[in-house]
């Protein structure tokens, strides 16, 4: 049975999923996550080299011990693919190496084509309740908008507790380019989610649309 590796969103640690792998456990699922270097920095980070090194080496390892691995990203999961680049199933296969990533579950992930370079700077790519502090080169969420944006899903005293957990983010995680994108090579699903408040469903269909189109997958 493959393992399910979930990769936190924007502000957030590897704890807002102890009780899903938990949960997971108990049907008998292997479930795991990983700490991530850019929530809670103190300063810009303009790519993903080092989240993206971590997850390679986190994906890496367990194909080693043949262990299939399904990716379980969030919003910037589309950049976070990058960690799967060369360690799908059929990839490894043809180097008559057992195990990889045999799936891709992206939940409402912002897409975007290859080679798809926002401006520096530009804070139309973050949500509206992202609070920029340019100078520190982080970005950050506060606990009413987190509640209203992210957590509104979740009784008022559990979301006041995730809330009060986020962390600052850099910057320049919003502004890094895409030159991979999993679901290429890997079996993939998106996940839609109706009360999405980051961006609604119709824009999710838009940007999967335009990512089809523009990579030429249909």
């Amino acid at each position: 049975m493959a393992t399910l590796i979930f990769i936190p969103w924007h502000w957030n640690t590897p704890a807002c999923y102890d009780a899903f792998i938990d949960a997971l456990s108990a049907y008998g699922f292997t479930g795991a996550t990983v700490i991530l270097p850019y929530p809670g920095c103190d300063a810009a980070t303009y790519d993903f080299v080092d989240e993206i090194t971590l997850l390679k080496e986190t994906l890496t390892g367990l194909s080693r011990i043949r262990r299939d691995v399904i990716l379980v990203l969030h919003p910037q999961g589309k950049r976070r693919s990058l960690s799967a680049k060369d360690l799908g199933n059929t990839q490894r296969a043809e180097r008559k190496l057992q195990s990889g990533v045999v799936r891709m579950i992206f939940f409402m992930a912002f897409m975007s084509p290859i080679g798809f370079n926002p401006t520096n700077g530009d804070e139309e790519v973050a949500p509206d309740s992202a609070e920029f502090q340019m100078e520190r080169g982080i970005v950050s969420v506060n606990d009413d908008e987190s509640m209203k944006v992210f957590l509104q899903y979740l009784p008022a005293s559990e979301a006041q507790h995730w809330a009060a957990r986020m962390l600052p983010q850099s910057v320049g995680v919003f502004w890094s380019t895409s030159n991979y994108t999993g679901w290429q090579n890997i079996p993939s699903k998106y996940l839609l989610h109706s009360d999405n408040r980051l961006f609604r469903v119709p824009y999710a269909h838009y940007k999967l649309e335009h990512t089809r189109r523009v990579s030429g997958v249909f």
